[in-house]
């Protein structure tokens, strides 16, 4: 906890920035799935890390030249990245091998000053791990979009920390955004009756393919 009267630590973390005080090195987790199937999501984080001037290193059991080439990050063992970040953002899927990869032993090798970010699932980190790390003050701080059990029990420990910040992974669940995807799939579905590519396409690259336009086709002679 922090101490009685102290500005919680968005507040600090934000007046450090302002002062040029704030950390300079984020880290990214990354796993050899995860950047296949979400390498947008991630190279965008990585992007905007840059754009604030910060050192961004990485780590996956495969190194990518290709990765450090094209955004200009650093690779770095995960002991190392660990030790040296002052964030550190997890991007990876939940399989039997990440279960648990920050444990108690990750957390120790952070700095104090540090904050670890996860927006991936819950279980790869040891949730008991992190709450203690956290009351004792070994890091700065989390954020969480993402929890071990969820829902999460209202008598989690998280939930009456000041020096965490939880968000319940549902940007997406908003009055607009539930009526926009509605419309937007059955824009779709007219677009295709009417024998025209529908408008949001999630994977362009079958436009030029022969068999679509045969497709299409078929539907215009209906």
């Amino acid at each position: 906890h922090t101490a009685e009267g102290a500005a919680p630590p968005c507040a600090r973390l934000i007046e450090r920035t302002r002062r040029g005080a704030a950390g300079r090195d984020v880290s990214l987790l990354l796993d050899v799935r995860d950047l296949l199937e979400h390498g947008e999501r991630v190279c965008a984080v990585a992007k905007r890390a840059l754009a604030f001037e910060m050192r961004v290193l990485y780590y996956r059991r495969t190194r990518q030249p290709r990765l450090e080439e094209e955004l200009g990050v650093e690779y770095a063992e995960l002991d190392r990245l660990l030790a040296e970040s002052d964030y550190v953002a997890l991007h990876v899927p939940l399989t039997a091998e990440t279960r648990h990869t920050i444990g108690a032993r990750e957390l120790a090798l952070m700095k104090r000053s540090a904050y670890l970010v996860n927006t991936c699932r819950g279980p790869v980190v040891d949730e008991a791990a992190l709450i203690e790390a956290l009351q004792k003050q070994r890091i700065a701080g989390a954020g969480l979009d993402v929890f071990e059990q969820e829902p999460t029990p209202a008598d989690n420990p998280l939930l009456q920390l000041d020096n965490v910040v939880l968000t319940p992974h549902a940007v997406a669940t908003t009055r607009e955004c539930i009526r926009d995807v509605s419309l937007e799939a059955c824009e779709n579905v007219r677009a295709v009756y009417e024998g025209k590519l529908p408008p949001f396409l999630a994977n362009p690259e079958v436009v030029d393919r022969p068999e679509m336009e045969t497709k299409l086709a078929a539907w215009r002679k209906q």
